[in-house]
């Protein structure tokens, strides 16, 4: 299970980093063509947009990755520590039916929205819609591996 999520951790850092420099560049050609040479790009906005949308969405995955999801400090702080492992039992199998159901739902509003194309790079929407269902793919995968770990934890006597 370690290392699966260190693979998974490894690609969607370097597809974020990459997709950082993507938005970076676009950016930075659109203000030149458009402001230096007066000669604008139509679609380099479209591109640092899309860019931006997967770039956010895999990176909340990554997010998941390192425990940065939801959880209740304050609750943690006065329970035993047995009743802990099974919340966070409890808050990660809450979290694996909202990715799944996550997953369902973005693949039909990417279905549905298959068929609008954007003004300027002239593609499907569903490009961007697309980021809904994937990282929540990459969100469910982390959600399962923390099961499996929480599981051993409550199996575990203290």
């Amino acid at each position: 299970m370690k290392s699966l999520r260190f693979f998974l951790d490894r690609f969607l850092f370097t597809v974020g980093a990459v997709l950082l420099s993507l938005i970076s560049v676009a950016v930075a050609l659109d203000v030149v063509f458009r402001y230096a040479l007066r000669n604008p790009i139509m679609w380099m906005g479209e591109l640092a947009t899309i860019g931006l949308v997967w770039m956010v969405f895999l990176c909340a995955a990554l997010a998941i990755s390192q425990k940065a999801n939801l959880r209740i400090e304050l609750i943690v702080k006065f329970i035993p520590k047995k009743l802990i492992r099974l919340f966070n039992f409890g808050l990660n199998a809450l979290l694996v039916s909202l990715f799944f159901f996550l997953i369902i739902i973005g693949i039909q509003y990417t279905i549905i929205i298959s068929k609008a194309i954007t003004g300027a790079l002239r593609v499907s929407q569903a490009y961007f819609y697309a980021a809904v269902p994937v990282s929540a793919f990459f969100m469910l995968i982390y959600e399962i591996i923390f099961l499996f770990e929480n599981w051993k934890m409550i199996q575990k006597k203290d």
